[in-house]
């Protein structure tokens, strides 16, 4: 295997593309065009056909559901990794994903062609490295990121103890957060001025929130209210909690008919629970309100709804095509989300 190296976002890899040709050609695969033109990473065609694939390179270690949202169904294409999950697999399979990655774990549905292959592991490892477990990406570093995308005041000039109070966390944290960030070029202080790389640490949190920073939120799954009891009742809400996923996307008008309420809060939610008379399901229901342990604090909160950023996030995460849809176009129209990501 050709052991050259490249660097992607700071972390070095082997060459993932390579690799991924090489197993592509295994199934009868052929290269068409050996190059870039800034989203794809090469075009292939599949076995007895003539139709062209584009073939797109995500060598980043986490996913990015809203290139992937964006770039799916404009041609046939196919996503290649250094290494698919079987939880990643399970999710591009169900959005309709075509993927394969450097150890040969596929799932290919094209006219005439059908591939899918689990259990083997990635053939091109990681060089060990500071970035790897970066202390940004870490469930208290991804805090401190939040707060400095979506508070422009805290973000900018924000002191160290001001970003730990607000992402609730230690000053030790916040510390090693920045220093990380600098370190990748994601952040730079001068003069006391802080300034970001806002589309880029915008998508490292988007990539990392669902695996790293979710599961770690105290939450509590219950049975309560239709969602449009908390859409119509907002105040019901009040300081309390704040709306995420897809009942803040409804609230908003972006479509949809929210199915579950997930609400941000501290724990343990005990006016919530009184106010929409919450209890934990009996057998054979399923939960329909899931309330969740807030994050940050002061000068970042977002009235009825959590910050636009978590709102999308949420909804990407739920891994559901509809709320995707709908936080795909919350994504490439709301003024607020322009400003976090820097577009």
């Amino acid at each position: 295997m050709d052991q050259r190296s490249y660097i992607v976002n700071g972390m070095v890899y082997m060459n993932v593309k390579d690799e991924v040709l090489r197993r592509l050609s295994e199934l009868g695969f052929q290269l068409v065009v050996d190059a870039g033109d800034g989203r794809n990473d090469a075009v292939v065609q599949a076995p007895g056909s003539r139709a062209d694939l584009l073939l797109q390179i995500k060598a980043g270690e986490t996913e990015n559901w809203h290139a992937l949202n964006v770039e799916r169904g404009r041609q046939p294409a196919i996503l290649g990794r250094r290494h698919v999950t079987p939880g990643m697999a399970e999710r591009y399979r169900k959005a309709g994903i075509n993927y394969i990655d450097t150890g040969g774990n596929a799932s290919i549905r094209l006219p005439g062609v059908f591939v899918r292959v689990e259990g083997r592991r990635p053939t091109v490892t990681r060089e060990p490295g500071r970035d790897r477990h970066s202390r940004a990406l870490t469930a208290a570093g991804l805090r401190v990121c939040f707060v400095i995308l979506v508070s422009e005041a805290l973000g900018s000039q924000g002191t160290q103890r001001e970003l730990a109070h607000a992402a609730r966390v230690s000053l030790g944290s916040v510390h090693s957060a920045l220093s990380d960030l600098t370190a990748q070029g994601l952040i730079s202080e001068n003069q006391n001025k802080r300034t970001i790389d806002r589309p880029a640490l915008t998508e490292q949190w988007v990539q990392s929130y669902e695996a790293t920073l979710l599961p770690k939120l105290q939450s509590a799954s219950l049975r309560g209210p239709e969602p449009s009891w908390w859409i119509d009742r907002d105040a019901r809400v009040g300081e309390d909690g704040e709306l995420s996923g897809e009942a803040a996307l409804q609230m908003q008008g972006y479509g949809l008919r929210a199915t579950t309420t997930t609400i941000y809060g501290d724990p343990p939610w005990t006016e919530l629970r009184r106010q929409a008379r919450l209890n934990r399901p009996v057998t054979g229901e399923a939960p329909n309100v899931e309330l969740r342990e807030k994050f940050w604090s002061l000068g970042v909160d977002g009235g009825a709804t959590v910050p636009g950023l978590l709102v999308y996030a949420d909804a990407i995460a739920t891994g559901d095509s509809r709320q995707r849809q709908a936080a795909t176009e919350y994504w490439e129209s709301n003024d607020e989300l322009r400003r976090v990501s820097g577009r």
